[in-house]
């Protein structure tokens, strides 16, 4: 039996540093799939990008506490590319990148 929207799980996304997360820098979603943003480092960080979230029309901004845990709301943006930046009040250490959430 196939999970309703509602009963997906979140796709994790963990910030190693500024503008670097684990794994590939590309991640991959469809209509419906939320995010849990989980923060590695021992400092809040704010991540911001074109919001492709239900209910949202403006830019996101997501702040995740120190070593926490965020969830989105559920994607629903046209498919295509949606960069963001993830950026602490102290630079944090990590491969800077160019993380993409990409609606396929």
């Amino acid at each position: 039996m196939s999970k309703t929207t509602s009963e997906k799980q979140p796709i994790p996304i963990t910030i190693v540093g500024e503008n670097s997360i684990q794994g590939p820098a590309e991640v991959k979603v469809t209509a419906g799939d939320r995010i849990l943003w989980h923060n590695n480092i021992a400092q809040k960080c704010t991540i911001t990008f074109p919001c492709p979230f239900v209910h949202t029309h403006d830019a996101c901004v997501f702040h995740v506490a120190a070593r926490g845990s965020k969830l989105s709301r559920e994607i629903a943006g046209d498919r295509g590319e949606y960069q963001f930046t993830v950026k602490f009040k102290k630079p944090a250490g990590g491969a800077r990148g160019n993380p993409r959430i990409i609606i396929q």
